[in-house]
């Protein structure tokens, strides 16, 4: 595994708050979810705790549900120098990557599930991550933990709430919210003023 060519992304003051409140999570937890607006930078501090990881020596397991956000989290990792694949029947040659990324239709396949969970992982990172209290995530979650009984887990999100109301604490122990508000967020120029419409 190397690493000393490894790129660490620059955070904005607020992200730099919310991935040190991760870190310190971490501490005394194995499963944290991070909650955070919709265009506050969520990938940007997923990408910091992947570079974080790495450099560390640690394997990480990207999980999402839609290819393109797989895509995107690929294309940013490479461009801070990460050695990252994506996996699928057709690449079982990428498990061999630092980290690697695979959404949730094809690693619960009957072709890939056995072969991914049965990959030690040190890290799993889920964006999108009020999905992943249903059955498909808790059956990989679960057969990983199995694999690595020390397996830290982040899930990512910018809702925490579910129409069925199924609470995420059946997964994350610890929750650690964005440190600057929609409203804060707005008036300090991150994000565009919003309409409501009812």
């Amino acid at each position: 595994m190397k690493t000393h060519n490894i790129i660490s992304p620059e955070l904005r003051q607020y992200q730099e708050i919310d991935y040190n409140n991760i870190v310190k999570a971490f501490e005394s937890n194995k499963s944290v979810c991070y909650q955070a607006p919709t265009g506050s930078g969520k990938s940007v501090v997923i990408a910091k705790k992947i570079t974080s990881s790495v450099i560390s020596n640690r394997k990480v397991l990207f999980l999402s549900n839609r290819t393109h956000l797989q895509k995107q989290m690929k294309q940013r990792l490479k461009k801070l120098n990460v050695n990252v694949s994506t996996f699928s029947a057709s690449n079982i040659e990428a498990l061999k990557a630092d980290v690697v990324c695979v959404t949730i239709q094809t690693a619960i396949s009957d072709n890939n599930f056995n072969v991914l969970t049965g990959t030690l992982f040190d890290d799993v990172i889920i964006d999108e991550c009020h999905r992943s209290v249903t059955k498909s995530y808790l059956d990989v979650i679960r057969q990983l933990s199995i694999t690595n009984p020390l397996l830290l887990l982040l899930g990512v999100t910018a809702t925490t709430n579910r129409f069925d109301m199924k609470p995420l604490s059946m997964i994350y122990t610890s929750m650690v919210s964005c440190s600057k508000s929609m409203s804060e967020l707005v008036n300090d120029g991150y994000l565009a003023k919003y309409r409501v419409f009812t």
